[in-house]
């Protein structure tokens, strides 16, 4: 494949003139690229063939594609700079940009690479370091997988070789090897592990020359809801000085080392068992969700967070080295929850999502839910209905605002739904129900419905009164 024209790949604007360059490969989210640009530098964004691209509203210096040969690829990137700029890094915005990133360091003459090591050459690893790791195995096709799904207990997880996000606790031999195989409709490989019992935890940290530093510790707050056995509520930050983190900072630590993980962000995901911490995975990439995690991490934390510290670690190492190695004594109060749907049905309003903007505990939300949206009911990330971050200097109000948004969604209070027509016995009314349990009959619709929310919140007075679909008398 030729290079794409050296007039498409040039296009700069005046402003970028005498500017730094980063080149990022595959730049998914805008959180990241917005901070590097905020510190002066430009962006390449570089896309893998196979990548989808990023919408977000983030202007690049230049957009270009990987070509046929890496030496096409990087006589590309380079007509993409002229003096005065300078490549000062490359790096993977996602982690699979990461094995593309290591190739155009390298071939640019840049010292810094990401680590790339799949799901089960970590357990390998790590086990070989002496420290606790998952049964399991891997597979590209069912025969590969089937022994150990007839001999390891149940229940056991079956996931994607590159995701968690499809991941599912299988209880029989037969829920397994129907997730197996509709895992491998869609991707290379799939694992098979042992269910490991005890409370999970994840850690946000980044790497210069193999020097580790945690920017964030979390506690997942997973349940079973809706007929899923583990559904995710939210994250809790933890404090590194916490009892919990004694053993797991040192096995975290044992884990980069063993890996080899030398540049660059990784999420950890450790399960603190009966018997010790227990690698679970570890992805070569930022904390997911877009880093709508970033504002409650700047402010426990005084003013960084990994994405600081991962531009950090490749545009200014001596900025790295002044980091602390874990995140000091948080400053304030905060968790990131994950909205649960009880209910399904298609959106015709969301005045809870208004509703949640007057917490005083509120900074951001993140949702994909509008007007005209399908919701079902939370068995899994995909079926959330977004993200909310919460930050008080007060622990008090955090709790009672997290104990409110509860209810909200117990209630069904974020969304309105399009009422359904129904086949009514007595259409025309000519035989009107009678009894007790009638005598609360009403409209989806009908303006007799009307919530009084709690006067012990003055902040939330405004919405005092609104529309729902919930019968007030109950």
């Amino acid at each position: 494949m030729a290079p794409e024209s050296t007039a498409a790949a040039a296009a700069t604007d005046d402003d970028d003139n005498g500017k730094t360059v980063v080149v990022l490969v595959n730049p998914q989210g805008c959180s990241l690229s917005q901070e590097i640009m905020r510190r002066g530098h430009v962006i390449v964004a570089l896309w893998t063939r196979e990548a989808l691209k990023d919408v977000a509203n983030v202007q690049y210096h230049t957009e270009v594609t990987e070509q046929g040969t890496l030496d096409d690829t990087l006589k590309l990137v380079s007509l993409c700079i002229s003096e005065p700029h300078t490549i000062v890094a490359c790096f993977a915005g996602a982690q699979d940009g990461i094995e593309l990133a290591n190739h155009v360091s390298q071939g640019l003459g840049l010292s810094s690479s990401q680590t790339l090591v799949d799901k089960q050459v970590q357990q390998e690893t790590v086990k070989a370091a002496g420290m606790r790791s998952i049964r399991q195995v891997m597979g590209s096709t069912f025969e590969q997988v089937q022994d150990y799904l007839k001999t390891e207990a149940y229940p056991l997880v079956v996931k994607p070789i590159s995701s968690s996000e499809e991941a599912k606790l299988c209880h029989n031999f037969a829920d397994a090897e129907q997730h197996v195989h509709k895992l491998l409709q869609s991707f290379a490989a799939v694992v098979c592990q042992e269910f490991l019992r005890g409370k999970e935890y994840a850690f946000d940290a980044v790497s210069c020359d193999g020097i580790h530093k945690i920017t964030m510790m979390w506690a997942y707050d997973k349940r079973p809801v809706n007929g899923a056995a583990q559904v995710h509520f939210g994250c809790v930050p933890i404090e590194s000085e916490s009892p919990e983190m004694v053993p797991l900072i040192p096995y975290l630590r044992g884990v980069l080392n063993s890996l080899a993980i030398q540049d660059g962000p990784t999420h950890t995901k450790i399960m603190f068992t009966s018997d010790g911490p227990c690698l679970v995975e570890l992805a070569s990439r930022l904390h997911g969700g877009d880093g709508i995690w970033r504002p409650l991490c700047r402010a426990l934390t005084g003013g960084y967070s990994q994405i600081e510290a991962t531009i950090d670690a490749f545009t200014a190492p001596t900025e790295f080295a002044k980091l602390a190695d874990k995140p000091p004594p948080f400053k304030a109060f905060g968790q990131e929850i994950i909205l649960v749907s009880y209910s399904k049905g298609t959106v015709k309003g969301t005045p809870g999502f208004d509703l949640l903007e007057l917490l005083p505990s509120f900074m951001v939300m993140e949702s994909s839910v509008v007007v005209g949206s399908k919701v079902d009911y939370t068995v899994d990330l995909a079926t959330s209905l977004g993200r909310v971050i919460l930050v008080h200097s007060d622990k008090a109000t955090l709790q009672r605002d997290i104990d409110f948004l509860r209810h909200m969604e117990k209630i069904n209070g974020f969304c309105i739904y399009e009422a359904r027509q129904e086949n009514l016995v007595h259409p025309r009314g000519d035989r009107p129900p009678t009894g007790p349990k009638n005598r609360h009959a009403f409209s989806a619709d009908g303006p007799s419905l009307i919530r009084h929310l709690s006067m012990d919140r003055p902040e939330l007075r405004p919405l005092r009164r609104t529309m729902t679909t919930m019968d007030a008398s109950k």
